[in-house]
């Protein structure tokens, strides 16, 4: 499985070097400055609102002056024009930010700044890039889909060291250059249109995979991911991995049904998580020059056509520019797509708070620290909205909640709105220790009307689709990067009978679309991971007429497993109808039977005091009761709680306590 580019809390990094590369010229009024509109090669007006005027206060520390004076996202690529001043850094050949303290805050989020590739601007002459005393730097970090959504992005520039080369060698003004800015989002939403193109295509016998394709006023990108491939045993000497940075393609050339066409061969070289010493794909763009990035005829395109172009053994033909004259690989026809509708743009505005309760998926809460923001949208053929939008990870499952949002105004609000059909692919995967269990197969399903409404206008509903981690031969572990593939095949909304149609048979009318919507994005358990605890028992717990071995305890705070064994294959029928754990401080939680792929009592913990209770307690005592008896439903307890053991019958339940670590 690929790790695409939007994945939660992976950070891209320049490979060139982790610091921000600084670029200048003149204004024409003698200032060094160029705005970034002329950075671009757009002209005035041609950038569609999208670069922001910020002309901070500047910030001046030891000597220092720094003024923050635009932004600019394009993309998922932040561009902050700085204009910096001092006699301090006179006939410095350069100056440089160290991404490791200097950073792009977004709440509680942070992003490394990197250099900026420059496009070729209007500077002429290299004797003017600099200016004694004064210079322009334009500084970039890039920021996943994930983060991107509302109106607009409250941004923090925090920078605290520079570092600068002269003919003595290296000097570092340490200080605190802090900036603070709302970034206004509705421009881009107008402006940028993101086609998914998920094609491989085969270069030095390899496959490299296009992701996708970014059209916007200043440039097209398209984006690529290529695994690394090993020649050797990993860490050692024999070790030679192959990697992009060395692949024959070129670049692309980009082009419509009118006969427009521009060339995508400038390379952005990137690589996301780990170092490309490790075994994680890599990722590479090509984008447009500013100077032709076909944004004239691109923002109307109903169709564009991409053919990739490599270098092969016969070198450069003699016709054509460019890229043109070397080999073309088989074009790539793609529907250029819709600008973000209305709904779209309200989708990614749209951050509710929730909690998801369903019997067969558990719970999911939006205020649990441990859920994390996915915001992944794909919109369907009837223009129904659908969205990923947060994913928790336990020991044993991955929850993923999906936000569903309707294009029409309802007269009728809906009486089920779910997903139907999805698979999730989840690794990579991980054997089991040696006789880590004793496996078990098995299955089990269903599901019934649904409805979970967030908003009435546009009309929003929530679901939830799971998976497990742990599987019959494997397993995916939760405090490692998790590859996650979900793609949902159908949804339906249905309506039941108006006041009119009570006489009608049907209970409801039903509509259904199938698809198939893929996405992909990567997520993690760390932060619970790191509260797990497991460890071996050799307890029996009686129940009824049977017996329960109890091997092993996996669990945290939000999540207890305990591994069994029964002699009695239909182990849930042992004449006990529930089993609660209890801790310290005398709370109690009612465990699940499930015995696919293995035989263990589980629960997940969603109450916040429950989870208190889990984290400081250093005994759990499990104990079996039985259902209570009556004779009909109508005569249980208005206050019946099968989630209490004071409904139960507890009578001779013979206490097993466990000593936690």
């Amino acid at each position: 499985m690929k790790i695409k580019l939007n994945v939660y809390l992976v950070l891209l990094l320049v490979l060139a070097a982790l610091i921000a590369v600084p670029t200048a010229g003149y204004a024409e009024d003698g200032e060094p400055y160029q705005p970034l509109a002329k950075w671009f090669g757009v002209e005035d007006g041609d950038d569609a609102g999208m670069i922001q005027q910020l002309d901070l206060p500047a910030q001046v520390h030891y000597g220092i002056e720094i003024q923050l004076r635009e932004a600019l996202l394009d993309g998922n690529q932040l561009y902050l024009s700085t204009y910096v001043v001092s006699d301090r850094i006179e006939d410095l050949y350069d100056l440089q930010f160290g991404s490791d303290v200097n950073l792009l805050w977004l709440g509680m989020e942070s992003f490394p700044l990197e250099g900026f590739d420059r496009y070729d601007s209007a500077l002429s002459d290299e004797s003017e890039i600099l200016r004694p005393g004064a210079m322009q730097l334009v500084l970039t970090a890039e920021i996943p889909d994930e983060f991107i959504h509302g109106d607009e992005l409250d941004l923090s520039l925090s920078i605290s060291k520079i570092s600068a080369r002269t003919e003595e060698g290296w000097i570092e003004f340490g200080g605190s250059w802090y900036f603070n800015f709302l970034l206004d989002l509705d421009a881009r939403w107008k402006s940028v249109r993101k086609i998914a193109v998920d094609r491989p295509i085969l270069v030095d016998d390899r496959l490299i995979v296009i992701d996708t394709l970014t059209l916007t006023p200043f440039g097209a990108r398209a984006a690529l991911t290529l695994p690394i491939v090993r020649q050797g045993e990993a860490g050692t000497d024999a070790d030679r991995r192959q990697d992009l940075y060395n692949s024959s393609l070129l670049g692309f050339v980009l082009s419509d049904d009118e006969g427009n066409r521009t060339h995508l061969d400038t390379e952005v070289y990137t690589y996301w998580g780990a170092p490309p010493d490790e075994d994680t794909p890599l990722h590479r763009g090509f984008r447009t020059d500013a100077e032709a990035n076909g944004w004239s005829w691109l923002k109307d395109a109903e169709y564009v056509t991409l053919t990739p172009y490599v270098a092969t053994s016969a070198g450069p033909s003699q016709g054509g520019e460019g890229i043109e004259r070397y080999m073309a690989l088989e074009p790539i026809r793609l529907a250029a797509g819709d600008f973000p509708t209305e709904l779209d743009r309200f989708m990614f505005s749209f951050e509710p708070e929730y909690i998801v309760e369903d019997p067969l998926l558990g719970s999911l809460d939006t205020s649990s620290p441990y859920v994390k923001p996915v915001r992944h949208l794909h919109e369907t053929k009837a223009g129904t909205a659908l969205m990923l939008d947060k994913v928790l990870v336990t020991e044993n499952d991955l929850f993923v909640t999906v936000l569903m949002g309707l294009p029409e105004a309802l007269d009728q609000e809906p009486s089920d709105f779910q997903i139907g059909s999805y698979t999730i692919e989840v690794g990579p995967r991980i054997p089991y220790p040696e006789n880590y269990f004793k496996p078990r197969y098995g299955g089990g399903g269903g599901g019934g009307p649904y409805l979970h409404k967030l908003n009435d206008d546009p009309f929003v509903a929530v679901d939830s689709v799971r998976s497990d981690l742990m599987f019959l031969d494997d397993y995916v572990s939760a405090s490692d990067p998790i590859q996650v593939r979900l793609t949902i095949q159908n949804y339906q909304v249905c309506w039941g009978k108006s006041e009119a149609e009570e006489d009608l048979y049907f209970d409801s009318h039903c509509f259904r679309e199938n698809g198939e919507w893929t996405f992909e994005f990567e997520t993690d358990g760390a932060e619970l991971a790191a509260k797990t605890e497991e460890f071996d028992l050799d307890e029996t717990l009686t129940v009824g007429q049977g017996e329960l071995s109890l091997y092993r305890l996996r669990f945290n705070p939000m999540q207890l497993i305990f591994f069994v064994e029964s002699e009695n294959s239909n182990w849930a029928d042992d004449g006990m109808d529930a089993i609660f754990a209890r801790t310290d401080d005398g709370k109690t939680i009612r465990l699940e039977y499930d015995d696919a792929p293995f035989r263990r009592l589980s629960r997940k913990i969603v109450d916040f005091d429950l989870v208190a209770s889990l984290e400081k307690t250093e005994t759990l005592t499990l104990f079996g009761c039985g259902y209570p008896e009556f004779s009909d439903y109508t005569e249980f307890p208005e206050d019946f709680d099968p989630e209490d053991p004071k409904f139960y019958d507890c009578e001779g339940a013979q206490d097993v306590v466990i000593a936690l670590p």
